[in-house]
């Protein structure tokens, strides 16, 4: 790429940057998470997990600057409903409401949509590329990998595993969930064919 040395030097620089960040996340994962340096160096499992996101989140990048995908406003509108809806989930949990938020915020319904809404797009683009290559792959979460996300959760609101089972299905909450792992996974497996573990 670049038509003069000066171009090809600068795209080069560019192309040793991202190398070099792509690396040193990966260095970080192999410290803290190897057996063959455990008690040779201080293992940290959360610094190999935050170093596994970042690189994720990088391979996701490079995945959506090669793939175009035209997105329906009425999908695009949609995403920005569930995100408001979220919000409000969020804030009915501290004993708060969508009112007492625009207020405290000086923003109104309008606005919060419009400040939603790169993020919904992001997040649609995302969703479909990555849930493409797990239809493509055949991708998905085991029930053993469904029970136990639905653990977490319950864990997160100190609930029974069974009561937010069922408050999973009843708000079609639950068809989101195994669709937020099946996209984990798939994701994980554009990350793993990205660091060449796939044949």
């Amino acid at each position: 790429l670049g038509t003069t040395p000066a171009e090809r030097a600068r795209v080069r620089a560019l192309e040793r940057i991202a190398e070099i960040n792509v690396l040193s996340r990966l260095g970080t994962i192999f410290q803290h998470t190897s057996p063959f340096l455990a008690g040779r160096l201080k293992q940290v499992p959360e610094a190999a997990e935050s170093a596994r996101t970042d690189y994720e989140q990088q391979v996701l990048e490079a995945l959506l600057e090669r793939t175009e995908i035209e997105l329906p406003e009425s999908m695009i509108e949609h995403e920005v409903e569930h995100m408001v809806a979220d919000l409000g989930d969020t804030l009915q949990r501290r004993g708060l409401t969508l009112q007492r938020y625009y207020e405290a915020t000086q923003k109104d319904e309008a606005a919060l949509r419009a400040e939603f809404r790169p993020s919904a797009e992001r997040r649609l683009r995302a969703q479909l590329a990555v849930e493409e290559v797990a239809r493509a792959e055949r991708l998905s979460p085991s029930q053993e990998e469904i029970d136990r996300e639905v653990e977490n959760v319950a864990q997160r609101l100190q609930q029974e595993p069974a009561r937010v089972r069922e408050w999973l299905v009843q708000t079609g909450r639950y068809d989101s969930l195994t669709g937020t792992l099946r996209r984990q996974k798939a994701l994980a497996y554009v990350s793993s064919l990205a660091r060449g573990e796939q044949a």
